[in-house]
């Protein structure tokens, strides 16, 4: 089983590397049943560690993805994750970490064809097994959907995305994303806050 990756999720874990202002701290998060730290710091990840034999998780930004890195060392006692720094998307090129709200870096989203962070396609990384995509990237779930397409296409996995609005902000209303998926043979099976999740329709 193959898992793709990315946001926060329920946490019982002690001691995680979060973003200080004046750097990496650990912060002793035991007994906590929802976690309010920033995202992106492998909660998600390393929890579906327990339940796939492989996670792949992107994270764009350079401080966040040291979190993850630091984390994964820590506590992916069987080495599943992989974690890079890149944003996934419809195609390769570039991108920038843009910081919409200062104090929360869960919220930071990418301006793509700007700065140097690599961004990529999934369907680039020509995977032998899909099983699931969890995608929670602050607005840009449609464009990262079509460059996953032949692997959708390929092995369709379970689909679980963010749908909060914040797609306007690169030119796509709520809900296309889960058209996109519906166009392809899937059907929204539950709804968790914002979070949709989708699987292929039995023919």
């Amino acid at each position: 089983a193959v898992g793709v990756v990315s946001g926060v999720r329920w946490c019982g874990v002690c001691f995680f590397f979060f973003q200080a202002e004046d750097g990496i701290r650990d912060y002793d998060v035991t007994g906590v049943q929802t976690c309010a730290l920033p995202i992106y710091v492998g909660l998600y990840p390393l929890a579906l560690a327990d339940h796939f034999r492989r996670v792949l998780t992107f994270e764009p930004d350079a401080l966040n993805v040291r979190c993850l890195w630091l984390n994964a060392a820590a506590r992916d006692t069987f080495k599943r994750i992989d974690a890079r720094q890149a944003a996934l998307g419809e195609w390769f090129g570039t991108c920038r970490v843009e910081v919409v709200e200062e104090r929360n870096c869960g919220a930071h989203r990418i301006a793509p064809d700007e700065g140097d962070v690599v961004m990529l396609p999934l369907d680039g990384l020509d995977l032998i097994a899909c099983d699931a995509i969890w995608l929670d990237i602050e607005g840009y779930e449609l464009p990262a959907l079509r460059g996953a397409r032949e692997t959708i296409e390929r092995f369709w996995p379970v689909v679980i995305i963010e749908d909060k609005g914040l797609s306007r902000a690169f030119g796509v209303e709520p809900g296309e994303a889960g058209e996109w998926l519906a166009a392809l043979g899937y059907l929204e099976a539950v709804r968790i806050g914002r979070d949709r999740i989708y699987k292929k329709a039995i023919p």
